[in-house]
């Protein structure tokens, strides 16, 4: 009786033997996503540190989570507008405006933009940054623009190369969830598209009325030009 046990598993072995003579794969492994192994952290640094891969490698946060970003303004054809400040208006001047919505301390390395479907580049940055921040991404080559206090450059790997015409942009963390997404119309020439009603995801873009200092964007920057956050009644999303 005792050997009835070792005669399943020797059959289970011949099952799967037989099953790769075949040309067939066993079937996978199941494991937890690693989304959800990141989301079932919450403020533990040296947990924080192990699904970053590994202590040492990135800061003591968690990387940004779906639904953590929000894509607030965009810049798809400068027109004469200079964003980064180098004497010239060209694609370099493109930008996107983004928003950290997390409750908690975030790092964005890894995050991955698609235009249209086409791959752009991942950000590299492994900084921690506080709920509320407020990102100017722009491209490669782009020369880091000067923001006003509260607001950050991050840059991406390859050009932004936004569509004049319009475009679905995506934003995917490390695991390639979606993060945030949006579908743009056509730009206007020299103006920036941004949310109807400022860091809300659900609202629909339009066209960036003049600021009162007569600008035709707020990149980095509050609606009315004002310094990030103070547009906000907290740091907090809400």
């Amino acid at each position: 009786m005792q050997s009835y046990p070792k005669i399943g598993q020797c059959l289970a072995m011949i099952g799967v033997l037989a099953l790769v003579g075949c040309g067939l794969e066993a079937p996978p492994r199941r494991t937890l996503h690693p989304d959800n192994a990141v989301q079932a952290i919450t403020s533990d640094p040296k947990a924080a540190a192990a699904i970053n891969g590994g202590a040492g490698d990135l800061p003591p946060c968690l990387p940004v989570l779906s639904g953590e970003l929000v894509i607030n303004e965009l810049l798809a054809r400068p027109a004469g507008l200079d964003i980064d400040g180098d004497g010239q208006s060209n694609l370099r001047d493109e930008a996107i405006e983004i928003r950290l919505l997390a409750a908690e301390p975030r790092h964005l390395d890894g995050v991955a933009l698609a235009v249209g479907g086409q791959p752009r580049g991942a950000i590299a940055d492994p900084r921690c940054h506080a709920p509320g921040t407020l990102f100017l991404l722009v491209g490669a080559t782009a020369a880091s623009p000067a923001l006003q206090s509260g607001a950050e450059v991050v840059h991406l790997s390859g050009q932004l190369s936004l569509r004049d015409d319009g475009a679905q942009l995506r934003l995917t963390g490390r695991a390639e969830s979606v993060i945030d997404q949006l579908s743009y119309p056509a730009a206007p020439a020299g103006r920036s598209q941004v949310r109807a009603h400022d860091s809300d995801p659900w609202a629909p873009l339009e066209a960036h009325p003049d600021t009162p200092g007569g600008a035709p964007h707020s990149l980095g920057q509050c609606p009315d030009g004002a310094a990030a956050p103070s547009c906000w009644p907290s740091a907090e999303p809400g």
